[in-house]
């Protein structure tokens, strides 16, 4: 965690850092000889698991496969990227309201 604790938010340019924090928890995971692949995997008392568990949605289609080993779902609303436009937010809300209807079911 100290390339975590020695890291800057905002760019040499003045803007801020997007890099999504999966980027960084990837190189981290590697280093620490996972490989990267949707598999279970557990190496010095980390687990991770396959997108299917806690992760079914796709960040640039929205998609969500949702199926019987899935716990939750990781919502990739991306918020924080400069210049949020009103309707990424309300296509946000309709799926969220979509996704609890899914889930009743």
């Amino acid at each position: 965690m100290e390339w975590y604790n020695n890291m800057d938010f905002v760019n040499k340019d003045g803007k801020y850092n997007q890099t999504a924090c999966a980027v960084y928890q990837l190189q981290a995971m590697v280093k620490r000889g996972f490989s990267v692949s949707n598999v279970y995997q557990c190496k010095d008392k980390i687990a991770l698991y396959p997108s299917e568990v806690l992760a079914p949605a796709f960040w640039n289609t929205k998609d969500i496969t949702v199926t019987n080993h899935t716990y939750a779902i990781h919502h990739y609303a991306s918020t924080w990227w400069e210049n949020m436009e009103t309707f990424q937010a309300e296509n946000y809300k309709n799926d969220v309201r979509e996704l609890k209807k899914r889930i009743e079911k």
